[in-house]
């Protein structure tokens, strides 16, 4: 497209830091629940391991989540016993989109921080208290990624800017092919092909 590529920023390696930042907050989340005094009688009574390699890796004894669901919001366990013998390696299989949006949040974060650093640009906009679901983040991306604007930046997240998207009834192509997540996943847009 003419435009130069910042590898460091590339598409990839944001799905991985997003994702790996996100298994980091499912895990703090879950040992809250799943207390360390738990897994430690977990693993004397059942020694979990994981037994073959490469593609053929399986848990041992085989993972079974079917009594687990009832347990996702309880806690915290300190026993076995409390958790009606579900098998609590299940817990560390269940990444929620709160674990994702919190650390999408901080990646936006620590990316405004940077741009507006590099101008020596006070912060203003505190990320944790906006609403993501309603930025055009093609056209956030671009300013934080390409532009590196700022003032923009934190204009479009405070919603003095045209980056906040207009609420659109979806009932047609027609109704929604200027808007991001349309274009990005047209399937949601009833009529769209």
């Amino acid at each position: 497209c003419g435009k130069q590529e910042n590898r460091a920023n590339g598409n990839g390696r944001t799905v991985r830091n997003i994702l790996e930042a996100s298994y980091r907050k499912m895990s703090s989340r879950v040992l809250t629940s799943f207390t360390p005094q738990l897994l430690q009688e977990y693993d004397s009574r059942f020694k979990p391991k994981v037994i073959g390699e490469g593609d053929k890796e399986e848990p041992s004894p085989p993972l079974s989540c079917a009594g687990f669901d009832p347990l996702r919001d309880q806690g915290p366990f300190t026993s076995i016993k409390e958790t009606k013998k579900a098998d609590v390696r299940c817990a560390f299989y269940l990444l929620e989109s709160s674990d994702v949006r919190l650390s999408t949040t901080a990646a936006l974060d620590e990316k405004l921080r940077s741009v507006c650093q590099a101008t020596k640009t006070p912060v203003t906009v505190n990320v944790n208290e906006l609403r993501a679901d309603r930025f055009k983040w093609d056209d956030l991306h671009q300013k934080l990624y390409h532009e590196e604007d700022c003032q923009e930046v934190q204009a479009s997240l405070t919603g003095s800017s045209s980056f906040l998207q207009d609420t659109v009834d979806v009932t047609g192509c027609e109704a929604c092919t200027g808007h991001y997540i349309c274009k990005m996943r047209p399937s949601i847009c009833r009529g769209c092909p």
